[in-house]
């Protein structure tokens, strides 16, 4: 989950996403389906991440993306036939713009769902339609394109108002209920008109004329037509052109009354009209055809493109792994250099703490021998201090022992020694201030 702390980191992703969308939208108009899933899938992937942001304002933007990012993937699997992921797309894009209260994308999303059941109805491709008959999908259809042209009216959106009223239009078309179709097709043709939509204009005429064939009012049919022929090739869509050189093919045939051969010219007689027929029949086919090597030329083309693509990423793919054995060379030299640096420094660190310790030990060990040498020589005095002691005490005694048992016979003899070996003391201490010997 990103916070919303993180405002540039957001923003760079919600870019990166909405580039994502581009490209996808890019490669649905080239007809690459298949690359455009892939782009709209990675964008979709961005929009889930990012959801988790928790500011409401930002919620709101990624959820927007994130519906139109849905509503296109449907887009592309409806072109694709796969109905069922089409309409899965289309509701989960809808819940969203329900939630945002988006009405213009609800209409759009409803109209889009409304396409989808009125197509299933006319192939019934979709294996969980085989059970539901025709009629059913188009009711179902029809109700969709009622909520969508419900809420167009009410946000006055002309131009979808118009489209929603043609499709309309349309499945009533497909109904067989004409007097339905032509009402809606003539509202949808009126707000053109007043919107000046030429290819939608060129549409709806096309439309009602092949229904006033039907109705054998070939006159208007042919009138419908023409001007859609005229319109359709005014704007350039040689598809439509071709639709409608069909359908005056069809009207020439099945005319039972003379018809012109051009707006207000020569009214042609009914074998006239047959060859007019084959004439128009011929220009469809014609069209048909080059249309048809046009798309051709196109997948040539656009298999000649992938072709150089795959061929330039395969070369950015060598040349991106040539420059990634580069860099995990240049990464391996300087890991063998950030290594040797950090081997020398750790080297250096111990013999450091080496020395140091060393110092430390020989300093322990001065100050051990130092106390050793200080306790010695305490002891050494201790010992001269008693023999000094033990020696006086031995003389005291001998002196006492010796004066007991000769003091009544040598008193006098005694004190005269006595007298002399204090002076031979005295003369001892002084020997060092006289040279002389008294005697």
């Amino acid at each position: 989950m990103i916070n919303t702390k993180n405002l540039p980191e957001i923003w760079k992703q919600t870019a990166k996403g909405k580039c994502f969308h581009r490209l996808a939208t890019f490669q649905y108009l080239k007809g690459n389906y298949a690359e455009s899933l892939d782009f709209y899938y990675k964008a979709l992937v961005i929009w889930d991440r990012l959801e988790g942001v928790t500011k409401s304002s930002y919620k709101s933007q990624i959820l927007s993306n994130k519906s139109q990012t849905l509503g296109n993937i449907g887009v592309v699997y409806d072109e694709q036939g796969d109905y069922k992921k089409a309409l899965g797309y289309y509701f989960k894009a809808l819940e969203i713009d329900e939630k945002l209260g988006n009405k213009s994308r609800v209409a759009a999303k409803l109209a889009n769902i409304g396409l989808v059941f009125k197509e299933q109805a006319v192939t019934l491709k979709n294996a969980e339609t085989k059970t539901v008959n025709r009629d059913s999908l188009y009711q179902i259809s029809l109700n969709y394109f009622f909520k969508a042209l419900k809420i167009n009216e009410e946000l006055r959106n002309k131009n979808n108002l118009a489209i929603c009223l043609g499709n309309i239009g349309v499945v009533f078309e497909a109904q067989s209920s004409y007097s339905n179709a032509l009402e809606y097709y003539f509202k949808a043709l009126k707000i053109d008109k007043e919107l000046g939509n030429k290819n939608n204009i060129a549409t709806w005429l096309r439309n009602i004329g092949t229904i006033y064939t039907e109705q054998k009012k070939f006159t208007d049919a042919y009138n419908c037509l023409f001007n859609s022929l005229v319109l359709s090739n005014s704007v350039g869509s040689m598809n439509d052109v071709k639709f409608v050189y069909e359908y005056l093919s069809n009207l020439f045939e099945k005319s039972n009354i003379p018809l012109p051969d051009t707006i207000e010219g020569h009214l042609l007689n009914l074998e006239q009209m047959r060859i007019r027929s084959l004439y128009y029949f011929k220009k469809s086919i014609a069209l048909h055809d080059t249309l048809f090597n046009i798309e051709k030329q196109k997948e040539v083309s656009k298999i000649e493109a992938i072709y150089q693509g795959e061929k330039k990423q395969k070369e950015i793919e060598i040349l991106e792994k040539d420059k990634k054995l580069k860099i995990a060379e240049i990464k391996r030299v300087q890991l063998q250099n950030y290594l040797f640096i950090g081997g020398f420094v750790l080297i250096m660190l111990l013999a450091i703490l080496i020395f140091r310790s060393y110092k430390q030990k020989q300093k322990e060990n001065l100050m051990q021998l130092e106390g050793k040498n200080d306790k010695l020589l305490i002891e050494i005095n201790e010992q001269r201090q008693k023999h000094l002691s033990e020696v006086v005490n031995i003389q005291e005694t001998e002196r006492k022992h010796i004066a007991e048992n000769l003091h009544d016979e040598l008193g006098g003899a005694l004190s005269a020694i006595k007298v002399n070996l204090s002076s031979w003391m005295y003369l001892n201490q002084n020997n060092g201030k006289d040279n002389k010997l008294v005697q």
